[in-house]
């Protein structure tokens, strides 16, 4: 459970994130970065076997401070660090290319967005052009166009681009700025506060890609139990059937594409204060609350349950290794195989309160 006000940028007793939308705006002349991306192998969903894990600590929430490291497939031990540019970071993502992009907070203006090559430990360009507060949630579509979420505003780059092709801009009244926004089949989907989206519990507004103004929003409705309250991550399945960590409710909502009532509830999820959410190959779904749980597709009871953990991100990788980054003063990672409750190892060297992980090629 996330209540410590370590990571204030991404937490704030579940009134983070995005919200109802006031009007649209766009940008053009996308600035090109000073030189082309060079292809390599397409990541995989859910990394490869052999993957190379990414882990973005915020080393305290301090201005100046933070890191990614990057571990070698089964390493424990950091083969490269990167330190250059990041400032209070938040959020991490890889691109279809491998290309990493950090979301920092700190530093004047309105943070930044700073990119690094792979296997590169220099910055290669920093996006700053769009943002209008620090950004604070990331994610890519499958073209390689870079969403980036805040407090006021969804912003979309080109790949390789440094200014936005478009820019959509969001009612923001209370809330600190965005902790998750994710993109499939063409949709964009925006969590919001219920101060943001002016509606009880929260939101999460949907938006075809390149809309300004959203295709449908997902609320509350009459049952608690049984809609949207207080939003804090979404996720999507291979169905395309969109997820949602409900903290206040203690739920997992499911909603089939284009759908505003979800057609599954899991109750107790993640033994409660759910906020993290990922799928491994076989569908199964991992939610991050007060512990770790596993539930099969279509099942509302967990498989297998880790206790005593305080889950702030999870990766898994194409073995079914869960990679799950703990803060709170744990500061380390834990590697848990496909059964059972206890790590296969831990790894500590570099780790400090990793707020994100991602698995690359390279």
């Amino acid at each position: 459970m996330r209540t410590s006000g370590v990571i204030a940028a991404r937490w704030c007793a579940g009134t983070l994130c995005l919200s109802s939308l006031l009007t649209g705006c766009s940008t053009s002349g996308e600035g090109a970065v000073p030189q082309a991306a060079t292809k390599s192998a397409a990541i995989a969903p859910f990394g490869n076997k052999g993957g190379y894990l990414y882990a973005l600590n915020q080393d305290g929430g301090q201005s100046g401070k933070g890191s990614v490291t990057v571990y070698a497939p089964g390493g424990s031990t950091p083969v490269r660090t990167i330190t250059a540019g990041i400032d209070d970071p938040v959020a991490l993502a890889l691109d279809p290319t491998g290309n990493v992009y950090v979301a920092n907070i700190g530093g004047s203006g309105n943070g930044s967005i700073t990119v690094y090559r792979p296997r590169s430990t220099s910055v290669w360009h920093t996006i700053r052009s769009g943002l209008h507060f620090p950004p604070n949630a990331l994610a890519f579509d499958p073209a390689g166009d870079l969403y980036v979420a805040d407090i006021g505003y969804f912003i979309v780059y080109g790949p390789g681009r440094v200014t936005p092709k478009q820019v959509v801009r969001l009612n923001y009244p209370h809330g600190y700025g965005a902790n998750s926004i994710a993109v499939r089949n063409g949709y964009v989907y925006a969590v919001g506060t219920e101060q943001n989206c002016e509606l009880p519990g929260g939101c999460v507004a949907v938006f075809k890609a390149g809309a300004s103004s959203p295709a449908y929003v997902i609320t509350k409705g009459i049952d608690i139990n049984n809609g949207v309250d207080y939003p804090q991550e979404v996720a999507l399945d291979a169905k395309g059937d969109l997820y949602i960590a409900n903290f206040s409710a203690d739920t997992v909502t499911e909603y089939a594409r284009g759908e505003k009532s979800p057609k599954r509830t899991i109750a107790n999820a993640g033994l409660g204060a759910p906020g993290v959410l990922a799928f491994d190959r076989s569908g199964n779904l991992y939610v991050g609350g007060n512990a770790i749980a596993e539930y099969a597709p279509n099942d509302g009871t967990p498989i297998r349950t880790i206790e005593g953990e305080a889950p702030w991100a999870f990766a898994i990788d194409a073995t079914g290794d869960l990679y799950e980054g703990n803060v709170e003063g744990l500061d380390t990672i834990g590697v848990f195989g496909p059964s059972g409750s206890s790590p296969s190892r831990k790894i500590t060297q570099g780790v400090d309160q990793p707020v994100a992980l991602a698995l690359g090629s390279q």
